[in-house]
């Protein structure tokens, strides 16, 4: 039941921090370009993105540990890593989905 708990409490709030980061993107700040101007030129984007998000998930691990945090604040730095990643790799809502034969 818990591990319920942190996917609809990470899918919520990454949606969350996906628009505030969004709108610190398209702000004058342009907070990400840097780091997207980094990942959109590797090579191996895929296998990146697999890295780093493991990596993120065993800092919010970690973080959980060291902290003593409760699955709904695991679920927010879930979400927040989430979000920080979907961001630096520029991957939208519905992008992962491509049909060529509609």
């Amino acid at each position: 039941m818990d591990g319920i708990y942190i996917i609809i409490t990470s899918v919520i709030f990454s949606i969350l921090f996906r628009i505030l980061f969004i709108g610190l993107n398209n702000s004058a700040l342009k907070l990400f370009v840097p780091l997207q101007n980094i990942t959109r030129n590797l090579k191996r984007k895929g296998i990146c993105n697999t890295i780093i998000s493991l990596s993120f998930i065993l800092i919010a691990l970690g973080i959980k540990i060291f902290f003593n945090l409760n699955i709904i604040e695991f679920g927010i730095i879930l979400g927040l890593f989430f979000a920080f990643i979907d961001i630096i790799f520029e991957i939208n809502f519905g992008s992962g989905r491509k049909d060529k034969n509609p």
